[in-house]
């Protein structure tokens, strides 16, 4: 189906979800953030941040992801 989501991309640290989100969306590319962190644990306990897009852009958003990364480190 066109409909579906695959988790692209997960983290711990909000900003980073943030930036991979952007650059999904600069290229047109749909991406749903689901923060699965709860504040009271965040420290003990860090939860993750999972990005979701439509599977039909899987291999287009991984080249976009890794080329991003590289730019920031």
């Amino acid at each position: 189906m066109k409909n579906d989501m695959i988790q692209i991309f997960k983290t711990t640290q909000l900003f980073e979800a943030k930036v991979i989100e952007a650059l999904l969306r600069d290229n047109n590319i749909d991406a749903f953030v689901m923060n699965k962190q709860d504040s009271s644990y965040g420290v003990l306990l860090p939860g993750t941040i999972e990005i979701y897009i439509p599977a039909e852009y899987e291999t287009a958003a991984r080249e976009i992801i890794n080329n991003g990364l590289a730019e920031l480190n």
